[in-house]
């Protein structure tokens, strides 16, 4: 929207200037029309911030193709290009897992005089097959790294059994096997001149971490957030306060799996670290002592054994919350409260 209303702005400005009869060259439409020979498609995701590396196929016609990945800004630029119709597709994401968000006219700038980089357009094919997930994997995660939509996999008829099993597609277990299915691909009509934004689903997810002290929320507290992805890439820090529930809340990339939170400054800053998407499912006892841990009540280590630690820390949370104090990790009122107080 900005970039129409500086063009109306610039027309507005040349109309209010004073007609004059110097040596000023006239600007034929056919010259003024070679000036805007390119397509711009921006890729976005939900919260309307451009993402990079997007890859962005450009069709021409019915057997020849452009392609290219976006920028920090979210952008990929096809150019020069003659003038007509094209068909713009995310190549490397599912159909499902992108739609239109708008359109634009392009500020008339100068277009390469190179060759455009038109290629054959190759048959590509993506088969369904079976993932078996590993410790730390989640929907989400998984729907980014094989592009698509979370829902599109989660909701899927193969994998209903699952979806009913584990209740939250964000806590897997390992050796569950997610079904992923065949890749659709999509294409919308594109002409010269143009800058489409097409919107990534399902990107980014909510990160919610909570902080209570003696069981009550930690409040207005003043904090810095620090996230790294599996691959070891570094996002930028985040700074903030805990909100009045006592949670941090933050957009972020499917590809997180560390979180660094600081609370507090100099020598009497906190520093907790979080391995996102690693918790177990609640009906596990990893799980249960997971959950237990980040509550501060189990302090052993997070395995499936039951321990002397973990009953311990079971009837230490069972008396905080008013059910009988026996220690049963399996016990459904105490399955039913651990989750209420976690949040899962």
């Amino acid at each position: 929207m900005t970039q129409i209303s500086s063009l109306a702005n610039a027309d507005g400005a040349a109309m209010a200037l004073p007609q004059t009869h110097s040596n000023s060259i006239a600007v034929s439409c056919a010259a003024r029309s070679n000036l805007r020979q390119a397509i711009e498609v921006q890729v976005v995701g939900e919260d309307g911030a451009p993402l990079e590396g997007v890859a962005v196929e450009l069709k021409k016609g019915a057997t020849q193709v452009m392609t290219s990945r976006t920028r920090l800004d979210g952008v990929a630029r096809f150019e020069p290009l003659d003038h007509g119709s094209y068909e713009i597709g995310l190549t490397e994401l599912d159909a499902g897992a992108w739609e239109p968000a708008g359109t634009s006219a392009l500020i008339m700038s100068t277009v390469t005089t190179s060759e455009p980089d038109w290629r054959p357009l190759a048959p590509t094919s993506h088969p369904a097959f079976t993932h078996s997930a590993i410790q730390g994997e989640c929907i989400a995660r998984l729907a980014h790294r094989f592009g698509f939509f979370p829902a599109t996999i989660w909701g899927h008829k193969r994998n209903l059994d699952l979806a009913d099993k584990r209740r939250d597609q964000n806590v897997l277990y390992r050796g569950d096997e997610i079904y992923i299915p065949e890749k659709q691909s999509k294409r919308i009509d594109g002409i010269v001149g143009r800058r489409y934004v097409l919107k990534r689903k399902g990107i980014p997810e909510v990160l919610r971490l909570r902080f209570l002290r003696n069981g009550r929320a930690r409040v207005d507290e003043p904090y810095q957030l620090a996230l790294t992805s599996a691959d070891g890439a570094a996002y930028v820090d985040r700074c903030g306060v805990i909100d009045r529930d006592g949670y941090i809340l933050a957009f972020v990339s499917p590809a997180i799996t560390l979180a660094k939170v600081t609370l507090g400054q100099g020598a009497l800053a906190e520093v907790h670290r979080f391995r996102v998407s690693h918790l177990n499912p609640i009906d596990t006892v990893s799980g249960v002592k997971g959950r237990l841990q980040s509550l501060g009540y189990y302090t052993g280590t997070i395995d499936e054994m039951i321990d002397e630690a973990l009953h311990s820390a079971v009837a230490a949370f069972q008396t905080d919350n008013r059910i009988t104090a026996d220690g049963d990790a399996t016990e459904k009122a105490f399955v039913s409260a651990l989750k209420r107080v976690y949040g899962s």
